[in-house]
């Protein structure tokens, strides 16, 4: 940052000046810098949001092919025990659709495990652009510290070119010669 110190002003006052300035500067950098954190963060926490839903909804249906899954089994048992042929072709089927409602059960409990996986993805990615925020903060503030900025002291010299005459004039008084001294009259 160039600036001048203004004629007569002292040096308290102008690094009193200096200090406003940098502040301003290091809030306007880091605005510029929130706002570009903010639409990447914006978008990660819209996939968190859908990552939960997903799990909510992933859940619901394993929970219902289990229940699916349990029901399917209890009657494929009971209808075994039950009816009047003990081994039959319906009560095989029976046990094989039971088997496959598990199957499905069981498949449906990875898709959780996967949907929990991307959400704990999501988060993480989450905490390292907001503790990336927070140290691009910190060397922004350590760039427009007053106490990190040096003063020159550079001596100016007046040239003949910038010296204006702002009135010129002649004057005359009216005196006598006595001897060696002169009087006014």
């Amino acid at each position: 940052m160039k600036c001048y110190s203004q004629p007569n002003e002292s040096e308290s006052q102008f690094r009193q000046r200096i200090a406003l300035q940098l502040r301003e500067a290091r809030d306007e950098a880091v605005t510029k810098l929130r706002e570009k954190i903010e639409k990447k963060l914006s978008t990660l926490e819209a996939k968190l949001q859908r990552a939960e839903a997903k799990i909510q909804k992933e859940s619901e249906q394993a929970s219902g092919k289990t229940m699916d899954a349990i029901i399917g089994a209890g009657t494929a048992i009971f209808s075994a025990f039950f009816s009047r042929k003990k081994v039959s072709v319906t009560n095989a089927r029976r046990l094989g659709s039971a088997l496959s409602k598990a199957k499905g059960a069981f498949s449906e409990r990875d898709d959780i495990a996967l949907a929990e996986q991307q959400k704990v993805t999501i988060q993480a990615d989450i905490d390292k652009l907001v503790a990336n925020f927070e140290k691009e903060k910190g060397v922004i503030a350590e760039n427009f510290d007053i106490n990190q900025t040096e003063l020159e002291t550079v001596q100016l010299y007046p040239k003949a070119s910038g010296v204006q005459v702002v009135a010129f004039g002649i004057a005359w008084q009216p005196g006598i010669i006595d001897g060696d001294t002169w009087r006014s009259v």
